[in-house]
């Protein structure tokens, strides 16, 4: 295979977000630009007939899928006025320092770049306490410096000393990328850990993360989080309701929509909640969503579309946990729940303690269930209990 038909990818260490974007961003360029991916120990490569066309086509691809994020009102935070200074070095956006505004901006000129990469290897070399990908012209913008302060969730790992992080054009041109699928709310991302095997297994993460965005929810706590995307990824699977968000897209990202397939244990993504101080970035919580084949099989019990969005609309009103005392008992409801389907729960106490908590809150005024969909939810969870 002649070299202008293939990007080699050096990744960088295990432990560093940094990696887990720029997977992110290898899943994305072979979905979008149709590119094969081969993992070679600590590298993959990306083949293509046509490189420069496949990067073109990722280039679109994934500047729709920003654009759509923006557009729906999802912000970013302000370029750190630390990267205002390093980017003075680079030549892709010198000129237009003082007109970027947020990381979304950033995120755009360098995606605009992606078909420069036909002529690249990205590379990843080590001098002294500096990691270098490719020249190493600038450093590491502060978004993606999350290991290296004080008070976040795995501090002085992988190191046990100081390291500096510098990059190139190209870097920022394929990390851009990542950032554009990972990027999914103020300040938070949900990256693609692993290379995926298939690209509908980037399509249907994809598509489930497109999805929580049209729905408006922000969801903070783990456990209803856990089902809310489950439930989003079981009702994808109809094709009624991807065809309804279809309608906020383009050509290009419903194709994401007509490639899902619903998950199961073999794909998982991972989220990551930043907070900013004004100087640091620092990450608060790093969860895994394994897709469980227990939840779809307790949501495919309950069946009826309906009462899955009744199900959906009590999970969100645990975004008030903390605040607002029904909010709270909800979320204690919603933990057994999610408890009693894996088997650690008796699923009696949980059918009534959920149907009670229900119960009271529509006395308060608001209808949460019908008595048909409770009943539904009680026998879903009647065949668990026999199983344990």
């Amino acid at each position: 295979m002649s070299r202008n038909q293939r990007i080699l990818i050096e990744l960088p260490p295990e432990g560093l977000f940094l990696r887990e974007i720029a997977i992110t961003a290898v899943n994305a360029l072979s979905y979008f630009g149709e590119m094969n991916v081969e993992v070679r120990g600590n590298s993959v490569e990306l083949h293509s007939k046509d490189l420069a066309y496949s990067l073109s086509r990722a280039r679109e691809g994934l500047k729709e899928l920003l654009n759509i994020k923006v557009s729906g009102g999802m912000r970013w935070p302000p370029i750190h006025k630390n990267d205002k200074g390093t980017l003075k070095k680079s030549r892709v956006v010198a000129s237009k320092i003082e007109a970027l505004q947020s990381y979304a901006d950033l995120t755009k000129e360098f995606i605009d770049h992606l078909p420069e990469l036909s002529a690249s290897e990205l590379k990843v070399s080590y001098e002294q306490d500096q990691l270098l990908l490719g020249s190493g012209d600038m450093a590491l913008p502060q978004l993606l410096k999350i290991e290296f302060y004080e008070g976040l969730l795995t501090y002085g790992k992988p190191y046990f000393s100081k390291i500096d992080i510098r990059l190139d054009d190209c870097w920022l041109a394929l990390l851009a990328s990542g950032l554009a699928v990972a990027y999914t709310g103020y300040i938070k991302f949900v990256t693609t850990p692993k290379i995926l095997e298939s690209t509908r297994a980037f399509a249907s993460i994809v598509s489930i993360e497109l999805a929580e965005l049209f729905e408006g929810v922000r969801i903070k706590v783990t456990i209803p989080y856990l089902l809310y995307v489950h439930i989003l990824a079981r009702l994808l699977a109809e094709e009624s309701f991807r065809a309804s968000h279809t309608v906020e897209l383009t050509k290009s990202l419903a194709r994401l929509f007509e490639d899902y397939e619903p998950p199961r244990e073999h794909i998982y993504f991972r989220t990551h909640t930043l907070e900013f101080d004004r100087k640091t970035y620092r990450e608060l919580s790093r969860e895994d969503i394994i897709f469980s084949a227990s939840i779809f099989e307790f949501l495919d019990r309950i069946g009826d579309r309906r009462c899955l969005d009744q199900l959906r609309s009590f999970i969100r009103m645990t975004s008030r946990a903390g605040i607002d005392a029904r909010a709270s008992k909800i979320l204690n409801a919603i933990t057994y729940l999610y408890e009693a389907i894996h088997g650690a729960k008796d699923t009696a106490f949980t059918a009534y303690y959920l149907t009670r908590i229900a119960t009271d809150a529509s006395e308060e005024g608001r209808s949460l269930f019908t008595r048909t969909c409770a009943e539904k939810i009680v026998r879903a969870l009647v065949p668990i209990g026999v199983k344990t």
